[in-house]
């Protein structure tokens, strides 16, 4: 193999900041002429490879080749000389100047993408810790594989934890852990969890995501993270709510961005993350964030497909949520239409049972509080919390819920940010372009189009994806940045379901 050293702004768009040593070279695309030249690394997400991914080095992966590798590159966002600044932005130096960088890499089987989880302007978030440059390498499938139809699983319809959700925020109790099985979480002792890996509505066998934690790789690099927080402030609730209620005082920016023990994405803005022909981001924050408007954003009005946004740990890309569902013959997309979750708000209180010994799921005593007014129509937050309860925990939001009638509609109601998972309820929609200028996603916020199954960024529950249609790579469930305050907190908060 000839060595040649190229600029790598040239090729990923990535600076500096604290990278590889000065020997340490990252493979570029191979040229018209066969030869593969080679370029310096400079991106530091690369120093966690075999740390996250034990059965890799460097010096086993190549450039991208295969036409799904080369989609993937050619979807990263190329950020050529960009820095960020910010009163809470830490370099690599200790200044107030970051350059993010992202870069891809493969072997026969997946492909490696690396970042330094710096997203391409300062977050406007309150910030929870510094955005700060924080290695990652997501490990991506070449090719999607079924996931085993043999292992262990949970039953999808046979929630559990959901009680003891009700009972901690009725009773103001903090939790310990996660209460619902459809997500996935292990303590970091290993004496809790949250059920089996896999979980199952008849034959159908998906993979969990992480309760909290990393579900695939925006086109940043950027993680993105389930859809619900830790314990804290919301008990693992959607952040969501309180951003759309206090855009003063943002929890997590309008990009759905936030800094943590890695800076991560909780839903999409495809404006903030809109590109050029050459990669490049051709949006500020203010003008992304000015895009955002739930309901605008749900609005049967696609003109034409998304972009890809990001891409999933299971091989599949997770699209903006305009989606081509039929092709001509020459390729032309003849329907597009716009993504909506299957879930609905069906709201926290319903899970109260008057024949359980704990007194705070009993319906009464659940309906003197707050959650009285839960589900109830709305014009400001304050018609949802007029009876004086002690911190109220509801939100005036738009949501799509059930109509009565059989069909879903959005509309603006008294909702918990709290417990993410018991809040919403997954509708089946037989035929999913049931309604014009829709398509309703499956259980894990994907669904097939005229260019294969994706996955799509919708402005409600679960925002990005709940689950994975197919089988995940390690990445997974690599627990190296979501141990943050999961058991630290006050009361029993419910132990293993």
């Amino acid at each position: 193999m000839r060595r040649a050293t190229l600029a790598l702004a040239l090729m990923w768009g990535c600076g500096g900041d604290d990278g590889k040593t000065d020997d340490e070279t990252t493979p570029a695309s191979t040229g018209d002429t066969g030869v593969v030249d080679v370029v310096e690394s400079t991106c530091s997400g690369w120093d966690l490879l075999t740390a996250m991914h034990p059965d890799v080095t460097f010096d086993d992966l190549e450039p991208c080749t295969t036409d799904a590798g080369l989609t993937i590159e050619a979807s990263l966002m190329s950020f050529g000389d960009l820095t960020i600044t910010g009163d809470s932005v830490v370099g690599a130096d200790g200044s107030n100047v970051a350059t993010p960088c992202v870069e891809v890499l493969c072997d026969d089987d997946y492909a490696y993408i690396a970042s330094n989880a710096m997203p391409h302007y300062n977050p406007m978030a309150e910030p929870i810790f510094d955005t700060t440059p924080t290695p990652i390498v997501h490990r991506v499938p070449l090719e999607p594989a079924d996931n085993d139809a043999s292992v262990a699983t949970d039953d999808w319809n046979d929630v559990q934890g959901c009680d003891i959700a009700l009972s901690n925020a009725v009773g103001n109790i903090t939790p310990e852990y996660p209460p619902s099985d459809h997500c996935y979480y292990i303590s970091e002792d290993g004496t809790y969890s949250t059920g089996e890996l896999h979980i199952a509505d008849g034959d159908e066998v998906v993979h969990k995501v992480l309760c909290y934690g990393q579900t695939g790789s925006v086109i940043t690099g950027i993680p993105t993270f389930a859809p619900c927080e830790e314990a804290r402030p919301d008990p693992f609730g959607s952040p969501l709510l309180s951003t759309w209620a206090d855009q003063e005082t943002l929890f997590v920016d309008l990009c759905g961005t936030h800094p943590a023990a890695i800076t991560h994405n909780h839903w999409l803005n495809e404006e903030c993350l809109a590109t050029d022909e050459e990669g490049a981001p051709v949006n500020s924050y203010a003008t992304g964030a000015a895009a955002f408007d739930i309901e605008s954003m749900d609005a049967a009005t696609c003109t034409g497909p998304s972009q890809i946004l990001g891409w999933s740990y299971d091989g599949h890309p997770i699209m903006g949520s305009c989606l081509c569902m039929e092709r001509d013959a020459d390729g032309v997309c003849t329907d597009v239409r716009r993504a909506r979750s299957g879930y609905v708000y069906a709201g926290l209180a319903r899970w109260s049972d008057e024949a359980s010994a704990d007194p705070n799921l009993d319906p009464t005593a659940v309906d003197a509080t707050y959650f009285g007014d839960e589900l109830t129509a709305c014009e400001t937050q304050a018609d949802c919390c007029a009876n004086g309860d002690r911190d109220c925990r509801l939100y005036c939001h738009p949501l799509l819920v059930e109509d009565g009638a059989g069909g879903v509609v959005m509309d603006s109601v008294c909702a918990t940010p709290d417990y993410s998972w018991c809040g919403h309820d997954y509708v089946e929609h037989a035929d999913p372009a049931e309604e014009v200028g829709y398509v309703y996603l499956d259980r894990c916020n994907g669904v097939e189009t005229a260019d294969g199954y994706v996955y799509a960024g919708t402005t409600t529950f679960p925002y990005v994806n709940a689950c994975y249609r197919d089988a995940p790579t390690d990445s997974a469930t690599d627990p190296t940045y979501i141990y943050l305050d999961v058991g630290a907190g006050p009361g029993g908060g419910g132990g293993p379901p």
